[in-house]
């Protein structure tokens, strides 16, 4: 397979991972495995906020992280699209080292689908998951909603492109040496 088809055929992917649940996720439904984010010399700056206390309300503004463009991404367990997200939320923290990535869980513990009612969804209007909000590195709110998700895919776009850039003698250097 060439470069540009397996580049093609990995834009298409995430394309198709952002895609979302509502409230009525298949029960059951298991996501395909995905690949694994390859390593990097970023330390990734992953985390899963209220662990403890899904659902629940929380102020994202505790947990943006200064001097990084901070990610939520809302999910849910019981979708297969937040499940196929995951790899492409550790790729992201593992290539951007100027990005923050913190994951919510939507839903209660009692839900028993998608849990669009859940405090936590409507404290951030939450109609579907995986959503996402992006705050800049001084901790002002950039993006939401579609505008949040088309920020995600072109990110990973952008950091595909460039680790294949990187395989090609001399591309690299030309990104690294200033102008």
């Amino acid at each position: 397979m060439s470069a540009t088809i397996g580049r093609c055929v990995g834009l298409a992917l995430v394309a198709s991972l952002l895609t979302n649940c509502s409230g009525s996720a298949p029960h059951g439904a298991q996501a395909s495995p995905s690949p694994q984010p390859t390593p990097s010399a970023i330390t990734p700056d992953l985390a899963h906020l209220k662990d403890g206390h899904p659902g629940e309300s929380l102020e994202l503004s505790s947990y943006v992280v200064p001097g990084k463009t901070t990610l939520f991404e809302f999910y849910s367990e019981r979708c297969q699209h937040s499940a196929k997200m995951a790899p492409v939320m550790a790729y992201l923290a593992a290539h951007r080292g100027d990005l923050a990535v913190r994951q919510v869980d939507n839903d209660r513990p009692d839900a028993a689908e998608v849990d669009i009612d859940s405090p936590l969804a409507e404290q951030y209007g939450i109609s579907e998951t995986p959503s996402f909000r992006i705050y800049d590195p001084e901790g002002a709110l950039i993006a939401d909603g579609s505008a949040a998700k088309d920020q995600v895919r072109q990110w990973y776009q952008e950091s595909q492109l460039f680790e294949h850039a990187e395989q090609l003698p001399g591309i690299a250097e030309r990104y690294r040496s200033p102008n």
